[in-house]
């Protein structure tokens, strides 16, 4: 997510009369904007989790592996 992304998006949402100058006002859309992402990034990687639960026969167990590695390729991005 780039600066200038956040910008439109904020201005998208209605911050039109913003001071998008001032550091501080782009420093706080910043951290709600990671927020948001982290947030839903998680419930992204909670799907695959739910995928991952297993089951009794080789395509079960396909699914799992799968829905594990997801979810926590999902979670590494927060780390980047």
């Amino acid at each position: 997510m780039t600066q200038d992304q956040i910008n439109e998006w904020a201005k998208e949402a209605g911050f039109h009369n913003f001071y998008w100058t001032q550091d501080y006002h782009m420093g706080v859309v910043s951290r709600f904007a990671a927020l948001v992402a982290q947030h839903e990034r998680e419930q992204c990687a909670l799907v695959c989790d739910h995928e991952d639960e297993g089951g009794a026969n080789d395509k079960d167990k396909q699914w799992s592996e799968c829905g594990a590695f997801c979810a926590a390729a999902i979670r590494a991005r927060s780390e980047k």
